[in-house]
């Protein structure tokens, strides 16, 4: 019988075998949120980060593809939220280039470290600055219709 509080499934208030170790059963009469914050606090962080990925790689690449697709939804939403937003109290190409920075600054604290001298090598320079300058040009143009037009119109259009 699986012990649940002071009662056994059977519902008699008598103690029959429990799947949790004595100076466990006092910890299950807790609330569920003490038994998490004692749970997480004992965990370690890298643990978690490990065992999310692998649960997240064995996954079907079908599967994986639909949540990067969700994540996705989901930070341009809130870029978008952010740019409308903030659109009311700075200039656009202010934001424009706060957005490009901050890609800037995560992309060499996350990847320069290992790439180091690789991460900015390229065959086609001008190719790639010829795409930045498209990409910020749309972007500032996106954020400027942000500022002018309610969301649901821009997103329409």
């Amino acid at each position: 019988m699986l012990f649940a509080g002071k009662h056994n499934y059977s519902g008699s208030t008598r103690r029959v075998a429990s799947f949790a170790p004595p100076e466990a059963e006092e910890s299950l009469l807790r609330p569920a949120s003490a038994r998490i914050c004692t749970l997480v606090s004992h965990v370690d962080a890298y643990f978690l980060i490990a065992a999310s990925l692998a649960r997240f790689r064995a996954f079907r690449p079908g599967t994986r593809a639909v949540l990067f697709m969700m994540v996705m939804v989901v930070c341009f939403s809130i870029l978008e939220t952010t740019a409308k937003y903030l659109s009311r109290f700075y200039p656009v190409p202010m934001l424009v280039w706060s957005r490009y920075t901050v890609h800037l600054v995560l992309m060499l604290l996350l990847f320069a470290p290992r790439l180091r001298v690789a991460l900015v090598k390229t065959t086609q320079p001008f190719g790639q600055i010829f795409r930045a300058a498209l990409l910020m040009g749309s972007t500032a143009c996106y954020f400027g219709a942000l500022s002018f037009l309610p969301m649901a119109e821009v997103k329409a259009v």
